[in-house]
């Protein structure tokens, strides 16, 4: 996580409620960063564990101002 946090932007980190999860930086864009680290996360999650979620983008909790 401290790797994420001191990250560049264009960053999001993606976790499954059930433990996976995945991050990226210096994408080309914040969309672009959201999709990846969904992808990254979906990829290592069982496909019996629920999906992954956005937790963060550029250091910022997703769903707060």
């Amino acid at each position: 996580m401290t790797e994420y946090l001191l990250a560049r932007d264009n960053r999001a980190f993606a976790a499954s409620p059930d433990g996976s999860w995945g991050w990226v930086a210096e994408a080309r864009t914040d969309d672009a960063a959201m999709n990846e680290a969904i992808g990254i996360c979906d990829k290592h999650r069982p496909v019996t564990q629920r999906a992954c979620e956005l937790v963060s983008v550029n250091g910022r909790p997703v769903g707060t101002n």
